[in-house]
């Protein structure tokens, strides 16, 4: 990604819980989850394409990053990074962030839904 979207100048993805009750009709509750986070700096130069800890979010790799916080362990919920992004970008463009993040989870459970009917039709 050329231009990533940082946050303290780390990267950081999302991990979002989404329970699934039924297909027939979609009946989705979507759980906290949170935004985890890179313990370093973000870089693109190539330098540090294999620094781990500028680049993957996972704990098994950041908890050996001399910046690793045992406290709150490198993460944010979903509440406090709205709030951050409604700070420092703005309602709406949060407000639309947030409703294409729920798009995807409704567009990406329809497929799974086709793959799973397509997959019992040739079994």
């Amino acid at each position: 990604v050329e231009n990533p979207l940082l946050i303290g100048r780390r990267k950081f993805d999302l991990r979002i819980y989404v329970l699934v009750t039924s297909y027939r009709p979609l009946h989705v509750y979507l759980g906290d989850g949170f935004a985890r986070f890179c313990g370093s700096n973000y870089s693109n130069d190539t330098v540090n394409m294999n620094n781990r800890f500028v680049h993957l979010t996972n704990v098994s790799v950041q908890k050996n990053n001399d910046c690793y916080n045992n406290i709150h362990g490198g993460k944010w919920s979903l509440a406090n990074l709205r709030l951050f992004l409604e700070s420092t970008k703005g309602f709406q463009p949060t407000q639309k962030l947030f409703s294409a993040i729920d798009d995807i989870i409704v567009h990406s459970l329809v497929r799974l839904y086709m793959l799973l009917c397509l997959y019992k039709m040739t079994n």
